[in-house]
């Protein structure tokens, strides 16, 4: 053997030239990537702490994105709202301009009505708004259309609540979770008596009949004196009947008599309503049909003042130097006499001679009479004088102030036969006040059903014979009775029971009320909990159908019921601002408002930007963390990478030199 070089030695250098392979590798690595490693291990001393900080980083991260998708939900949220304000307060013009009116005139209450039909129209679609396929306002059933007011048009709407009988709810309570028992849950009082108890009739199409059930009986007075002209008017369901006092009436009862004999003669309110004598001069007004409403009111219309007209009229021939006196309340007589001209066709001296008894000297004297009555200071402030003209000789005499009676005495002086006598034309009548005509409801109408409409369905559990129990749909009710669907079948005939309970679904709202949390970060959060059943939405949709139900001129109609007209403000008001004026018509309300909701959505997006300002910061922080711990400088690593190719380098030519030794060599 001649060579130097052991094994031993071989395997040692190329175990070192290996080791500066795999150095210059890494160095390669890094030099490609700008990272001190592609795996942890490769930076076992900071791989727990870089960990952590992308941990951190990335949840920062995963809040920002699940901030935005929710800022997006609020803006749209708020869009919303904006939308529904500016319909409500659109419509809030147009009630108090109405409200400003008779509310009794049919173009007036249409457009009124058309307006509150609009905005419901407007509200239904703005609550059924989605935002990636998810209703923004159906609470936790994001997946169901929340608001159906089942619209289609006014004139159905109307149908469908006449406002007389079938009454849009008029509590929270009964327009969101209806429901009835014996004794509460009244559609228009949810404190009141229920529905006292119920009687089934069995049958396919059977009916159920409320025992809360009662005749409206209205009550109208009539009082003052009796006297000629006086009108008296009833006015039912918007249909009035009159009647005229004669002055021949022997007492108020003779007045009341005529006039309800009117009200049973009218073709109209004959129908469903029956009047009848009751106390001295009361008129009582009695619907037909239990439970069916009617609406009325009465007036009567005091004989005004007539101003009292005399005549003075001259006859008979005039000359010249006669002359005509008339004397006004015993004042002083204004005397006027007849010159040369008043007997010319002109009264100027023009136009030729006339008689003394024709038609132009007539005009002339009468003419010049009345001039100086008017002249007359004292006489002028009691009455005013006026020729007739036409050639008839009259002066008339008009009282200055109707109701002031007047006295005169008129006379001619003549050398002929000329006349000049005094008459009363008009009489003098005064004014009376004294008569008036008032309506109380006597017995309020009540029906328990009054909300129920056709084709609502009803739930009954609990019932005594319990094969009662069941839904059914309405196909009428009317006075009471509700009459299921011919293909529903009620079992069992039942009288008297008062120990079930009936639930509706009368509600507009198919969402649910859950409220979900969104987490802004790891220690704020805010609640979505914005439904369609929302206070602020809920008294606006209210509002506005009790504008809308009740046709013209019928007993549920806008024009019988005017109180609807405050009553729907203050519940827009409510609606829209955090501190309405006035008094709640139906009881306390909840207090959310469109200005409230804005302003917690409003909070809650000034919160999710701040968030995301501040995670924004820590995620550059967290970025030049990260980049310290895994990057590293190229000119660094690049001089490192030479070194090391220098170093394997030599190595291998270290390792070749020496491989060549040999001890022939070193001998030679």
């Amino acid at each position: 053997m001649t060579r130097i070089s052991t094994l031993s030695a071989n395997n040692q250098l190329i175990k070192f030239m290996q080791q500066g392979q795999v150095r210059l590798q890494e160095k390669q690595v890094q030099l490609a990537t700008e990272q001190n490693s592609t795996i942890y291990t490769g930076i076992a001393k900071n791989s727990e702490r870089l960990i952590n900080v992308e941990n951190t980083r990335e949840l920062l991260d995963n809040y920002n994105k699940t901030n935005a998708l929710m800022d997006m939900r609020l803006n749209v949220t708020s869009t919303v709202l904006t939308g529904i304000d500016d319909t409500l307060n659109s419509f809030r013009r147009d009630l108090i301009s109405f409200q400003a009116t008779s509310k009794t005139d049919v173009l007036d209450v249409r457009d009124v009505q058309n307006a509150a039909f609009t905005g419901l129209q407007s509200i239904e679609s703005y609550l059924n708004t989605d935002v990636n396929g998810e209703f923004l306002f159906s609470g936790g059933r994001v997946t169901t259309q929340p608001v159906d007011l089942g619209l289609t048009t006014l004139s159905a709407l109307q149908t469908k609540y006449d406002g007389a009988n079938i009454i849009y709810p008029t509590y929270r309570d009964n327009h969101i979770h209806h429901k009835m028992t014996a004794a509460t849950g009244n559609p228009t009082n949810p404190t009141g008596a229920g529905f006292t108890d119920l009687s089934f009739l069995a049958g396919a199409g059977g009916t159920i009949t409320t025992a809360n059930l009662a005749t409206q009986v209205n009550t109208i007075t009539l009082s003052g004196s009796v006297e000629a002209n006086d009108i008296y008017s009833v006015t039912v369901n918007g249909t009035t009947v009159s009647y005229t006092a004669t002055g021949a009436e022997a007492n108020m009862d003779a007045i009341r008599d005529n006039l309800f004999a009117a009200i049973n003669a009218d073709a109209t309110i004959s129908t469903f309503i029956t009047a009848a004598a009751g106390g001295a001069g009361e008129i009582t007004l009695t619907s037909d049909v239990a439970g069916t409403a009617f609406t009325s009111s009465s007036s009567s219309t005091n004989f005004t003042a007539t101003a009292q007209i005399d005549n003075v009229t001259l006859a008979n021939t005039f000359a010249i130097g006669d002359s005509v006196s008339v004397n006004v309340n015993g004042l002083g007589a204004v005397v006027y006499p007849v010159v040369a001209n008043d007997l010319t066709l002109n009264g100027d001296g023009t136009g030729g001679a006339v008689a003394g008894n024709s038609a132009a000297a007539f005009n002339n004297i009468t003419t010049k009479v009345a001039a100086a009555i008017n002249a007359d200071a004292p006489s002028a402030a009691i009455v005013t004088a006026a020729a007739s003209g036409g050639g008839g000789g009259v002066i008339t005499l008009t009282a200055d102030t109707a109701g002031t009676a007047f006295s005169h005495v008129s006379s001619a002086t003549t050398a002929g036969t000329g006349t000049a006598t005094g008459t009363t034309a008009t009489p003098n009548l005064s004014a009376n006040a004294d008569n008036k005509a008032t309506t109380v409801i006597t017995t309020a109408n009540a029906n328990a059903f009054a909300n129920l409409a056709v084709g609502a369905s009803i739930t009954i559990s609990g019932a005594n014979t319990a094969t009662n129990d069941g839904t059914y749909t309405i196909a009428s009710n009317s006075a009471g009775v509700i009459t299921v669907a011919a293909t529903e079948t009620i079992a069992a005939t039942d009288n008297n029971d008062a120990g079930l309970t009936l639930i509706s679904d009368i509600s507009y709202f198919s969402g649910d009320e859950i409220s979900q949390t969104h987490n802004v970060n790891k220690t704020r959060s805010f609640e979505v909990d914005l439904t369609g059943v929302d206070p602020a939405f809920e008294k606006a949709i209210r509002a506005l159908f009790h504008i809308a139900q009740g046709a013209f001129k019928t007993g549920g109609g806008l024009d019988q019921n005017q109180s609807r007209v405050s009553d729907s403000l203050y519940l827009i008001d409510s609606a829209l601002d955090r501190n309405p004026g006035g008094t709640p018509p139906f009881g306390t309300e909840l207090t959310s408002s469109i200005e409230q909701v804005s302003q917690d959505i409003g909070y809650d997006r000034v919160l999710i930007d701040q968030t995301k300002t501040t995670n924004l910061s820590l995620i550059n922080f967290f970025d030049n963390r990260i980049s310290d711990i895994e990057t590293v400088d190229p000119l660094e690593i690049y001089t490192r990478l030479v070194d090391e190719q220098t170093a394997l380098e030599a190595s291998y030519q270290a390792m070749a030199r020496v491989r060549q030794l040999s001890l022939s060599q070193f001998l030679t």
